[in-house]
């Protein structure tokens, strides 16, 4: 069955009382598994061989769900990648084929960035670029990759691992977001970060 598009019930919260949801890309609403292949390719072509099958990405359903899950329940979404900068226009154009929310922005791999520096890093950039604005605004960061989810959430961010939030009604993830309720499996989940995908 084809997914339908959820309807739009986003509602702008006052500047004081922003409630900001980070979602990872690649992994979470992205799949880009079939181009793993890729990856085994010399430094420096790798990452411009993967870069080049951004358009023919899957749609993970789950991530698409959560994407308007998200947006409907008013808080605010914000997409989180590692592609570095010049890719923004592709992603955006890619989410817009697919029928994702928009979201208020799509955050990429600073271009003062090293290419040295792990996905874990990029990301917890992002965190802290949100939480820089308002302390209390980052209310979410969803990954798909454990060793990144239990280490920010060691480190005090609102961290949460994608899979632990599928099939959630829309009340118990409004309530996870919102800290009054965990996800399903808030236990640690014991492995240490060592990826440094996108």
């Amino acid at each position: 069955m084809a997914r339908q598009r959820h309807p739009h019930k986003y509602t702008r919260r006052g500047p004081g009382d922003d409630r900001v949801v980070l979602l990872d890309v690649d992994g979470v609403v992205a799949d880009m598994s079939m181009f793993e292949h890729e990856l085994a390719r010399p430094a420096a072509a790798r990452w411009p061989a993967s870069f080049s099958h951004l358009a023919d990405a899957e749609v993970n359903a789950s991530g698409f769900d959560l994407a308007w899950a998200i947006e409907g329940l008013g808080f605010t979404l914000v997409y989180s990648t590692t592609r570095p900068d010049h890719t923004h226009a592709g992603t955006r154009a890619w989410l817009t084929d697919h029928d994702l929310p928009a979201g208020r922005a799509l955050l990429c791999r600073p271009q003062t960035m090293a290419w040295s520096s792990t996905a874990a890093e990029v990301k917890r950039s992002h965190c802290r670029l949100v939480r820089r604005q308002h302390p209390q605004w980052l209310r979410g960061f969803v990954d798909d990759e454990a060793p990144i989810v239990d280490h920010f959430a060691g480190e005090g961010l609102p961290a949460l691992l994608a899979a632990d939030l599928a099939g959630l009604g829309s009340r118990a993830l409004g309530q996870v977001f919102d800290g009054t309720e965990q996800a399903p499996t808030a236990a640690q989940h014991h492995t240490s970060i060592t990826s440094n995908s996108a």
